[in-house]
């Protein structure tokens, strides 16, 4: 883990990210539902754009989760998105 302002050291001790039991499981649970949410964004994209574009959102976030998660990592309500996206370039 490095020692930046994003890095996941600090986002751990700003409560944006807790530690958690690693979950393989878990992690698949995510990426099987980010799957779903991306093929689904493919699917309204032309019809509902913001929808799509929403599922692909929430589809690229599951992902970035499961990372995490695979890791023993999880985002807070404090954290957000955001903290997911950081602790991922980390």
């Amino acid at each position: 883990m490095g020692t930046g302002p994003h890095s996941n050291r600090a986002v751990l001790a700003d409560g944006e990210l807790q530690r958690v039991p690693a979950s393989r499981a878990q992690a698949d649970r995510l990426l099987a539902q980010a799957r779903v949410h991306v093929a689904s964004a493919l699917k309204v994209r032309d019809e509902d754009p913001a929808g799509g574009y929403a599922l692909a959102y929430d589809g690229a976030r599951k992902a970035l989760t499961a990372i995490l998660g695979n890791e023993g990592l999880r985002p807070t309500t404090r954290g957000g998105h955001l903290a997911v996206l950081q602790a991922v370039r980390a």
